[in-house]
């Protein structure tokens, strides 16, 4: 949290003094995911491992759940935009040079896709109580063989995909 405040404050004063760059761009946006994953992923993690119980109600657990997926994707998916920029960068200077909207919508499909991708995660997860009586916010599935396609799908999504495109 630290370190992401900082680099936000720095990326922050560069856009005052009106010195712009797109790796700023990117990395601003790198140092955004990895702020709101600590502040909502491992925040409420610490929150609900100090309570044992997930006290919220269920709308509150499927927001957070899938807020938290939303941020592995996009973190991710902003490395495979910077990836494709520096790409473009190197193989097509001249063009690279006119292109700075490049960048803003390959961050826009980036934080898109996350959004969009992240859907299933409303309906997955849910409150519940387990048989010793603690609430907890986990997947609803009917049963365990669920898990492998769902994280087969999500592996090719946020791993196997991105280091192709980035490869």
């Amino acid at each position: 949290m630290v370190g992401n405040s900082i680099v936000l404050y720095l990326t922050w004063k560069e856009r005052i003094r009106k010195r712009k760059s797109r790796m700023t761009f990117f990395v601003t946006h790198l140092a955004i995911t990895d702020a709101l994953t600590g502040v909502i992923s491992i925040l409420t993690d610490i929150i609900w491992r100090f309570t044992g119980d997930f006290l919220a109600p269920d709308i509150v657990c499927r927001i957070i759940r899938y807020l938290q997926v939303v941020l592995l994707y996009a973190s991710t998916y902003v490395l495979v935009s910077l990836s494709i920029d520096r790409y473009h960068a190197i193989v097509h200077p001249m063009k690279f040079l006119q292109g700075e909207r490049q960048a803003k919508v390959l961050i826009v499909i980036a934080w898109t896709l996350s959004f969009i991708f992240s859907i299933p995660t409303l309906i997955i997860f849910g409150k519940y109580e387990l048989s010793n009586g603690e609430m907890q916010c986990w997947a609803l599935w009917p049963d365990e063989s669920y898990w492998k396609p769902y994280m087969t799908i999500v592996s090719l999504l946020v791993y196997f995909i991105p280091l192709i495109i980035i490869r």
